[in-house]
């Protein structure tokens, strides 16, 4: 991580500015393991406030296979990890903050959720991101909830994350909560048309 970080200072930097975390870093790194050396990478620009733009590229000249082939498996990463979450653009920590805390104290029972639609899926929009969820309730029982909320076919499939992860369906939200909780005191979920990092 590290050997990596320092061949793309200006990428790592740029791309930290905008993310709370190294999952970004993370994923691309392993992803770079899997089809090629670590070696420098490009960067085309920056895309709106708080994200990352899809022309990050790594250099074709570094691997030893097709430069789409390259990208195709970067953009998979990218349609969930890119862009950093709305609701955090809209609102300051210290309010998230503040109303997570309010939340929990006067809803003990009930988790405090932010569901937000991935990038460049075709699934439909949700018209609610901010749920609270009764901690006895599975994740299998939420994404019923999120699929009924927009008003998802029963032929269509559909994909939450956390924290880029597929959560198993059985687990307790209050558990996924417990293990994934941002520091803000909100547990944010990302949902998906598609199987993104089935590709890794």
């Amino acid at each position: 991580m590290e050997r990596l970080s320092r061949k793309v200072g200006k990428v790592r930097l740029a791309m930290w500015s905008y993310l709370e975390d190294n999952s970004f870093m993370s994923l691309l790194l392993a992803t770079i393991k899997k089809i090629g050396r670590k070696e420098e990478l490009g960067y085309g620009g920056h895309g709106p406030e708080g994200t990352i733009s899809t022309s990050f590229k790594i250099k074709k000249s570094f691997f030893p296979v097709r430069n789409t082939q390259v990208v195709s498996l970067v953009d998979s990463i990218l349609l969930i990890t890119m862009a950093k979450s709305s609701f955090k653009l809209e609102h300051p920590l210290e309010r998230r903050q503040a109303e997570a805390a309010r939340i929990r104290e006067k809803y003990p029972d009930r988790i405090p959720v932010i569901v937000e639609k991935a990038e460049r899926t075709d699934i439909p929009d949700i018209d609610k991101k901010k749920y609270l969820v009764p901690a006895d309730l599975t994740v299998g029982q939420f994404v019923y909830v999120v699929r009924k909320r927009i008003k998802l076919s029963a032929e269509k499939a559909i994909f939450i994350f956390v924290r880029n992860v597929l959560p198993p369906t059985a687990a307790m939200m209050s558990a996924i909560y417990e293990e994934n909780k941002d520091e803000d005191g909100f547990l944010y979920m990302t949902y998906s048309g598609e199987n993104t990092f089935g590709l890794l």
